[in-house]
C-alpha cells in the first residue's frame, strides 16, 4: 500500500490544484460586452490614398502546369481539355495559323498557368474594408482558421417582450479551439416564424466575437439560423489578387474572315497577357473600357470580330491552404432553429409612418436597417409605407416608357413586368432562358413600352454586327431621347454580377454614370425617373472570389460615394436586407420575390 506523509499529502493537493487551475484556464471565456466598445465596420472610399502592398513569401508550392483537364479553383470551361490536347506542340500567339479555341493555347495564357502576383502601386482609391485588411499576412495554417465545429452560440434574449431587441452572441474559435482575436468575418443571421421572416444585423466586435441582433416585429415563437458567409482571410485575398492581377476573368473574342475563324482573349485591361498588340473596343463599348488581342493571322483585323463570350476565371495562384479555405469555409450554417419567444404586453405603441411616396430621392440612400420584413409573403417596409395596389400602378404606368439596363437580374425585372402589364413584345422571341438582345414590350392600350437592354461589355454574351459600335443602349442616348418626351420615362441601371474584375472596372463605369448625368441637369428631365438598383446577397455560387457577394457592400460604397451629388433625383433600391430576410440563394430569386423588389421601387416613385 501507498503511505503518504503530511508533508508528501500537501505536495499531492498542491499538484492537484495546479492542474485543475490549469485545466480551467483552457475553457472556453466569453468577452464581456459590457466591457467592450463595438468597432464600427469601415465603410466609404477614402481619397488619395496610394498603398504600396507588401509581397510576401510563401512557402507552399502553387501549380505551374496544367493537371490533366482537372479545372483549379473557380475554373469551369473545357479550355483545360481544349488545351490538353496541344500540350506536346505548345501553342503561342505568333502562330499564325491556330483555329478557333486552340488559339488560346499559349504558354503564358493566365487561364492555363497562375499568373505571378507582384506588388503593385495604385494609385486609385482605396476602400476603407480593404485598408483594414490590404497588408494582413497570408494564410499558412488551415487549423488557425475559424473552426465551424468550435464555434460557440449563446442566446442573450431567448424571452423578449414585443418592441424589445432579440440578440444571439457567436464566438469563433481556430482548429485548435482557441478564441479568435480579430474581426472582419462576414457573418449573416435571419428569424422566422407566424409567417414572419427578416434578417439581424451583425456587430462586429473585432476579436472573434459577434453579436446578431432582430427587432421583435411579431408575437409567438420564431426560428433563428446564423451562417459563416466569408472569411477575413477570405477577403484579405480577394483584395490581394483584385489590386495585384491584371484581371481575374477573361473573356474571348470570335473573329471571322472567309473561312477563317480565330479566338482571343478580352478584358476591361488593355494588358492582356500574351499579345503584343491589341484591339480597342472602348469607344464601340459606350466608352468603357474593353480590349481583345489581336488575331494572330495576316488576313483577320479588328473590325473582323463577330462576338464576345464569357470564357473563366484565371488559374488563380494560390496555395493549397488558401484552395482548402476558399473551398471548405464559406456560406456554412453556424446554427439552424434556435427557439425564439416574444410576448405581446398589449401596450406596444404603433409607430406611426409615412407613404413611401412621400420619401425624396435622397432619403432612399440614407435609410438605416432594418428596411423591412416579410409578412405572409409581401414585404413591408420599416421606414414608410408601401400603399399602392395593383390597380393604383397599372394607371401609373399608362403613358410610361420604363427602360431596365443591366444583367439577368434586370431580365427578371422585365419578365415580371411583361407578365403584369400583358405587354405584347415586338422584338424577337426569346428561344433560350438566357437571352442576351435587347428587348422590347408594348401595350398599346396603356400606351406604355417596356424595354430591357443588357450592358456594355464585360457581359456574358454579345453578337457584333458592327465593330465600330455595338449593338448596345446607351444611357447617354437614352436620356437625350427621354428629356424630349412627353410622357414618364423611367431608367433603371443596374451593374453587378459580371464584374468580377478588379475594383476600378467597377468604379470606372460608376464615374462614367457620373459624367453623363452631369450633362442633364434636373429642369431638363423632369419628366424622367431615375433609379440605381444596389447589389443583393446570395450564396449559390462556388467561385467566392469572383462572382461573389463577398464584393457586394463595397460596390454599394463606391455607387454611394461617386453619386453623392446625383442622390437628389436618384432612388436607391437596397435590396440587401430583402433577400437576405428570406435567405435568398440565388442570384436569381424566385419572381415572387422580385414582384416584392418592383413593390419596393413602386413605392417609392409614384406620386
Amino acid at each position: 500500500m501507498l503511505k503518504f506523509t503530511k508533508n508528501g499529502l500537501f505536495r499531492c493537493i498542491v499538484f492537484l490544484l495546479l492542474l485543475f487551475i490549469l485545466f480551467s484556464a483552457r475553457r472556453l471565456v466569453y468577452p464581456d460586452l459590457n466591457m467592450i466598445t463595438p468597432k464600427p465596420i469601415q465603410n466609404g472610399l477614402k481619397p488619395k490614398n496610394v498603398i504600396k502592398m507588401k509581397s510576401q513569401n510563401i512557402g507552399e508550392t502553387k501549380s505551374q502546369q496544367i493537371k490533366g483537364t482537372k479545372p483549379r479553383l473557380c475554373q469551369r470551361s473545357k479550355l483545360l481539355h481544349i488545351c490538353s490536347e496541344h500540350l506536346r506542340v505548345p501553342l503561342n500567339v505568333i502562330d499564325k495559323n491556330c483555329t478557333g479555341s486552340s488559339c488560346l493555347c499559349f504558354t503564358n495564357n493566365p487561364l492555363l498557368y497562375p499568373p505571378s502576383v507582384k506588388p503593385k502601386h495604385s494609385t486609385e482609391q482605396f476602400l476603407e474594408s480593404e485598408l483594414e485588411l490590404i497588408n494582413d499576412l497570408s494564410v499558412r495554417d488551415f487549423a488557425s482558421l475559424p473552426d465551424p465545429k468550435n464555434v460557440k452560440i449563446r442566446v442573450l434574449d431567448a424571452v423578449v417582450n414585443m418592441g424589445d431587441t432579440i440578440r444571439i452572441q457567436v464566438d469563433l474559435f481556430d482548429g485548435y479551439k482557441k478564441h479568435i482575436t480579430r474581426g472582419g468575418d462576414h457573418i449573416a443571421g435571419w428569424i422566422q416564424g407566424q409567417g414572419h421572416s427578416m434578417d439581424s444585423e451583425t456587430t462586429d466586435y473585432s476579436n472573434g466575437t459577434y453579436v446578431l441582433t432582430f427587432p421583435s416585429f411579431w408575437t409567438g415563437q420564431s426560428l433563428v439560423s446564423i451562417q459563416l458567409k466569408h472569411l477575413r482571410e477570405s477577403r484579405h485575398l480577394q483584395y490581394t489578387w483584385k489590386r495585384s492581377l491584371n484581371d481575374m476573368f477573361y473573356h474571348y473574342g470570335v473573329f471571322t474572315s472567309g473561312k477563317i475563324t480565330q479566338c482571343t482573349l478580352c478584358s476591361f485591361n488593355p494588358e492582356i497577357p500574351g499579345y503584343k498588340n491589341t484591339c480597342n473596343y472602348t469607344a464601340a463599348n459606350n466608352y468603357l473600357p474593353w480590349y481583345c488581342g489581336e488575331p494572330p493571322s495576316d488576313h483577320l483585323l479588328c473590325r473582323h470580330i463577330r462576338k464576345f463570350h464569357d470564357l473563366d476565371f484565371i488559374n488563380f495562384p494560390a496555395t493549397e491552404t488558401e484552395v482548402k479555405m476558399l473551398q471548405q469555409r464559406k456560406f456554412i450554417m453556424l446554427k439552424k432553429n434556435i427557439n425564439i419567444l416574444v410576448k405581446d404586453p398589449s401596450n406596444s405603441p404603433l409607430k406611426k409612418i409615412p407613404n413611401c411616396s412621400a420619401l425624396s430621392p435622397k432619403q432612399t440612400w440614407n435609410t438605416s436597417w432594418p428596411i423591412g420584413y416579410f409578412k405572409h409573403g409581401e414585404w413591408i417596409q420599416t421606414n414608410c409605407r408601401i400603399n399602392q395596389s395593383k390597380t393604383e400602378i397599372i394607371k401609373f404606368l399608362q403613358n410610361t416608357t420604363f427602360h431596365l439596363f443591366g444583367d439577368s437580374t434586370t431580365r427578371q425585372f422585365y419578365q415580371v413586368m411583361k407578365d403584369f402589364s400583358k405587354c405584347h413584345q415586338t422584338t424577337s422571341k426569346w428561344t433560350t432562358d438566357k437571352w442576351y438582345e435587347n428587348s422590347i414590350c408594348v401595350n398599346v392600350a396603356w400606351n406604355f413600352t417596356l424595354l430591357w437592354t443588357p450592358h456594355e461589355m464585360p457581359f456574358a454574351v454579345k453578337y457584333i454586327k458592327d465593330a465600330q459600335r455595338f449593338d448596345i443602349a446607351s444611357l447617354d442616348r437614352t436620356l437625350k431621347l427621354a428629356s424630349k418626351q412627353n410622357q414618364r420615362y423611367i431608367i433603371l441601371i443596374h451593374y453587378y454580377l459580371h464584374y468580377r474584375h478588379p475594383i476600378s472596372a467597377f468604379q470606372h463605369i460608376i464615374k462614367r454614370i457620373k459624367s453623363i448625368l452631369s450633362k442633364y441637369p434636373s429642369n431638363i428631365l423632369n419628366n424622367v425617373k431615375l433609379v440605381m438598383k444596389g447589389p443583393h446577397p446570395f450564396t449559390d455560387e462556388n467561385c467566392t472570389v469572383g462572382l461573389t457577394d463577398m464584393i457586394g457592400g463595397d460596390f454599394k460604397n463606391i455607387m454611394f460615394n461617386e453619386l453623392k451629388e446625383e442622390k437628389n433625383r436618384i432612388w436607391y433600391l437596397d435590396y440587401w436586407n430583402l433577400l437576405n430576410s428570406v435567405h435568398s440563394q440565388s442570384r436569381h430569386p424566385s419572381m415572387k420575390i422580385v414582384w416584392q423588389m418592383l413593390r419596393m421601387m413602386f413605392g417609392y416613385i409614384i406620386d
